[in-house]
């Protein structure tokens, strides 16, 4: 093996890094609006792990919807891609699923517009 992944581990993590040969290069993890996993994601990143997000755009509360579509009329951006820019600006991985070719493209669509700190700190709270 030259490189592994793994999903969902947290204190595994630290085991594995002190323990194992190979280090993982990814470690696959909830995060979301309202289940950001800072604390994980950060240990990642410090361990040199690339945090991927899975279910990005899943479980948002029609309350953080509402604020993230706010944030996202200033760039003329939906509240999904304030979310997955938000995500992309903290080092995460994401890969949101989609069937629908509009969707596909609004999802490429991130690297044309940056958060504010301000922003970044309503939607770390969400």
């Amino acid at each position: 093996l030259k490189a592994i992944g793994v999903s969902n581990f947290q204190e595994e993590l630290s085991y594995l890094l002190a323990n194992s040969r190979i280090k993982p290069a990814v470690n696959q993890i909830e995060s979301h609006p309202g289940k950001w996993n800072d604390a994980i994601i950060a240990y990642s990143l410090a361990n040199q792990v690339v945090p991927e997000a899975w279910g990005p755009l899943s479980r948002i509360s029609e309350a953080a919807r509402e604020t993230l579509t706010q944030i996202g009329e200033a760039y003329q951006k939906t509240w999904s891609q304030v979310v997955l820019r938000y995500q992309i600006e903290r080092g995460v991985i994401v890969i949101p699923k989609s069937h629908s070719e509009k969707h596909q493209a609004e999802n490429l669509a991130l690297f044309d517009f940056a958060l504010t700190a301000e922003e970044k700190a309503v939607i770390k709270e969400l």
